[in-house]
């Protein structure tokens, strides 16, 4: 379906852990349940080369542009994250850096101001009690510098005393955010 602008009325699902069958890929596979279905891809940034970073290199031989791609034919972005050591996984952090490579003369497509727009929503999960302080501002703070529109993080807590309740209050907030304009 096509909002307009040639993005889908979709969400894609940025899978950031280390483990690919882990505490934080389960919650991400619930909250795609949660959805209608067909509404959500999830994608296991795991399962793609993404190489670091390089102010030498523009335009590195990996699979970011291809990520960078389904981005903007999504409307609605989650950016999915364990909690390691207080912060987001290194490999949702080496993704994040690389936005960089969409900015400036490094990509002649200019993908970055073409994210304009999208809504962003954060998915963590840990075991602690609650979010570390702060854990939020470096996807609000990129959402906001590439015109997008954060919307909120939601926090599932694993472990041994595990809460999933926020898995339904995100996915209640996606729907509401997704539905046609009328």
């Amino acid at each position: 379906m096509n909002s307009g602008g040639g993005q889908t009325a979709s969400i894609l699902i940025l899978l950031g852990s280390a483990r690919s069958k882990g505490d934080t890929a389960q919650a991400a596979k619930e909250l795609r349940a949660h959805l209608a279905p067909g509404v959500a891809t999830l994608l296991d940034l795991a399962s793609k080369v993404i190489l670091p970073f390089d102010y030498e290199v523009a335009g590195q031989d990996d699979e970011f542009g291809e990520v960078a791609n389904l981005m903007i034919a999504h409307r609605s972005l989650v950016f999915a994250t364990p909690v390691y050591w207080y912060a987001m996984s290194g490999l949702m952090k080496t993704f994040l850096d690389r936005f960089s490579d969409l900015l400036s003369g490094r990509d002649p497509m200019r993908r970055g101001r073409a994210l304009a727009g999208r809504d962003v929503w954060l998915l963590a999960a840990g075991t602690d009690p609650k979010l570390p302080n702060g854990f939020e501002v470096p996807f609000a703070s990129t959402a906001q510098y590439l015109g997008m529109n954060w919307r909120a993080g939601f926090y599932v807590r694993t472990g041994k005393t595990p809460d999933r309740r926020e898995l339904q209050l995100l996915a209640g907030a996606l729907q509401s955010s997704t539905a046609p304009e009328r």
